[in-house]
C-alpha cells in the first residue's frame, strides 16, 4: 500500500470562501492565514492584538500582495470582547464557511484570570471558543457546507493529573498547577467538529 503525505499543495481553491481564524497573528493561526489565503479564501484573522494582527497581514502581502484580509479585534478572555465582535462580525458579513478555533493560552507564568474570574486557559481556550461559536452559528448554519475546525493539543497524554474536568475547582483555587490545569482541560476536546 503506498501512502502519500498531504500538504498545503493538495488543498483546493478556496475562492469564494469567507475563513475566520481565531489567533491567527502567530503560530498555527498564522500559517493557516497564510496558506488559506494564497488558496484565494478571503480571511478574517482575529487578534487581542491588533499591533501584533497588522504586523502579520504586512508579513502575508509581502509574499502575497492579492491576499483577501481582514483583521478583528478579539479577546477570547472577555466575554465582553466576544459579544463586541459577534456584532462586529454581523454588520459586516453574512458568510462565513469556515470557523477555525485556534487561539489559545498554554502555561501561564503565574495563575491568572479572565475578567469574567475562570482560569485563564479555560476561560479562553474552552469557554470563550465556546461562545464566540454559538454567537456565529445562525451565520455558519446559513452558509451552506460551513464546518468549524477545532484545534487542540496533544498535552492530555503527558499524564499530569487524571484525564478529566476538576469540576470541583474549576479554577484551581485550591492550589494551581498550570501544567495540570492545561492537561485536564485537553481531555476529550475534539480535533475537528463538522
Amino acid at each position: 500500500m503506498t501512502t502519500k503525505s498531504w500538504t498545503a499543495d493538495d488543498i483546493p481553491s478556496q475562492q469564494g470562501k469567507t475563513i475566520l481564524i481565531t489567533g491567527a497573528n502567530s503560530g498555527l493561526g498564522l500559517e493557516a492565514s497564510k496558506v488559506l489565503s494564497s488558496k484565494g479564501a478571503h480571511v478574517i484573522m482575529t487578534a487581542r492584538n491588533l499591533k501584533s494582527g497588522n504586523e502579520a497581514i504586512s508579513l502575508i502581502k509581502k509574499k502575497n500582495a492579492n491576499a483577501k484580509l481582514d483583521l478583528m479585534h478579539l479577546d477570547l478572555s472577555d466575554f465582553t470582547s466576544i459579544h463586541q465582535f459577534s456584532q462586529e462580525f454581523h454588520n459586516k458579513y453574512r458568510q462565513l464557511d469556515v470557523l477555525i478555533n485556534n487561539a489559545g493560552v498554554m502555561f501561564p507564568a503565574k495563575r491568572e484570570l479572565t475578567k469574567q474570574n475562570f482560569e485563564i486557559q479555560f476561560g479562553t481556550n474552552h469557554l470563550g471558543h465556546f461562545l464566540l461559536t454559538g454567537l456565529l452559528l445562525d451565520v455558519l448554519k446559513s452558509t451552506p457546507n460551513s464546518r468549524i475546525a477545532i484545534q487542540s493539543s496533544g498535552q492530555h497524554k503527558a499524564k499530569m493529573g487524571k484525564p478529566d474536568i476538576y469540576f470541583d475547582d474549576l479554577n484551581f483555587d485550591k492550589g494551581y498547577n498550570k501544567y495540570v490545569a492545561y492537561t485536564q482541560k485537553q481531555a476529550g476536546k475534539p480535533i475537528i467538529c463538522v
